[in-house]
């Protein structure tokens, strides 16, 4: 007579086998998005005049113009081409931002200056907030610039590929990071916020008599700390070591 555990073995073993002659049909990752022109109608203009923001891309689901310091530019609508009319007040930042499907990204700055106004420092991250494993891009504009760093801090300064005056880096922080622009002695800040991830947390066993002992398990992403408690017991442990807090396991009695 066959045992139930060997008629769910058996069964399990048939599906497996089943699912073994079937060959999965994987879509192609949709192409990246590509910029192919972002710019201003003029670079410089008196205060309240009104400039052209023109746009074309290709690849991309979502299209959006940010000025940086104040938020989304009206009349984008996600068009793969085309122009919006904005009024400068101030000296200005324009980011265009692409993406595809799967959130690949790209993005292009433009700038427009005050007439008799000197040159002012830019420095953004678009955008502002991530979840884990994402990237955000770094942009900024320092017309003019000799010398330029950008550096999260407490860690080397990033590869900028040589880009001075304006440009943009790609970052991908584990953790919430500050970065700090230096452009000849004018000094910038941005932070990149990245969200809180328990990407799993169990306990072995799952059942289990007083007194016995069982494993805690966790992965996160995104955490600076992590705190592991029971109803009526308290904290069992405070932990700030980024890999222990990544992925970690505690002994418990319970």
């Amino acid at each position: 007579m066959t045992t139930p555990s060997r008629v769910a073995l058996a069964t399990v073993l048939t599906l497996l086998a089943g699912a073994c002659r079937e060959t999965a049909q994987l879509e192609p990752p949709p192409p990246a998005p590509v910029i192919k022109a972002f710019a201003a109608s003029t670079s410089t203009v008196a205060a309240g005049a009104k400039v052209k923001l023109t746009w074309d891309t290709t690849n991309a689901t979502k299209v959006e113009i940010t000025r940086v310091g104040t938020g989304a530019v009206a009349g984008v609508d996600d068009q793969a081409k085309g122009e919006v009319e904005v009024t400068i007040d101030a000296e200005s930042l324009f980011v265009l931002a692409a993406a595809n499907s799967r959130g690949v990204r790209a993005t292009a700055i433009a700038t427009v200056g005050l007439e008799g106004a000197g040159a002012k420092v830019f420095f953004a991250a678009v955008p502002e907030t991530l979840v884990p494993g994402s990237t955000a891009t770094l942009v900024w504009s320092a017309t003019g610039a000799r010398s330029v760093t950008v550096t999260p801090q407490g860690q080397p300064a990033l590869d900028l590929k040589g880009q001075l005056g304006a440009g943009t880096v790609g970052v991908s922080p584990a953790t919430t990071t500050l970065y700090q622009l230096d452009a000849d002695g004018a000094k910038q800040q941005a932070t990149v916020k990245v969200g809180q991830v328990i990407d799993a947390f169990t306990v072995t066993p799952t059942l289990a008599l007083p007194g016995a002992m069982v494993t805690v398990s966790w992965a996160t992403s995104g955490a600076s700390r992590l705190l592991v408690s029971s109803p009526g017991r308290g904290v069992l442990l405070t932990e700030t070591d980024p890999g222990k807090i990544a992925a970690g396991s505690l002994v418990d009695t319970l």
